[in-house]
């Protein structure tokens, strides 16, 4: 589904005041654009909706502040939180499907929810899935630095650290680092939190 197709039924459901298409269309709308978070954060008069994209949070539109306690309340639905409980942080997470490039998709979201002074804040975490998890070898790594964490990956002991920013390739690399390990029939055993 095209970007400004998913903008007008976003536009659409706000005019109408229907909050389960408002969070479809932020959600199908973030994943078309390749956002990594959904902020939803209700202000004085208004509601700003924002994503990250690319490592920079744009605004994207705004909505009555009348409508945002439905919106709140879909969503922490949708996250198996408590939709009474306004005056705590809460976190959850969901799953749904998205239409992109013809093809539905299932994706992951982290959700948590921030008390303030307007109402409550949203920020989603949107998690695309792996289709399939590259070899080692495919990570972009050459040479001596493949090397290097080849021969890492496969000490006894010690702690591996990786880092870097949201959508860098994190969970990618962890993932394919296992399978790696994988083939030489040792127990891999993960603690994610949520990686």
């Amino acid at each position: 589904m095209s970007q400004e197709k998913n903008f007008l039924d976003l536009q659409e459901a706000i005019v109408a005041g229907n909050a389960p298409k408002m969070v479809k269309g932020f959600i199908d709308h973030a994943v078309g654009l390749r956002a990594s978070d959904l902020h939803v954060e209700p202000e004085e008069r208004n509601v700003r909706v924002r994503y990250r994209v690319d490592g920079v949070l744009r605004h994207i539109i705004e909505y009555p502040r009348n409508l945002h306690p439905t919106i709140v309340s879909r969503i922490k639905i949708m996250a198996g939180l408590r939709i009474d409980e306004q005056r705590l942080p809460q976190g959850g997470s969901a799953k749904t499907i998205v239409k992109r490039e013809k093809k539905e998709e299932e994706v992951d979201l982290r959700i948590s929810t921030l008390p303030n002074i307007n109402g409550e804040k949203i920020a989603i975490r949107i998690q695309e899935r792996l289709e399939k998890i590259p070899s080692f070898s495919r990570l972009g790594l050459i040479g001596h630095n493949l090397d290097k964490v080849e021969k890492a990956i496969k000490e006894p002991n010690g702690v591996l650290l990786v880092t870097g920013p949201t959508g860098s390739g994190k969970t990618t690399t962890l993932y394919s680092a296992m399978q790696e390990l994988n083939k030489e029939k040792i127990n891999i055993t993960t603690i994610e939190d949520p990686v």
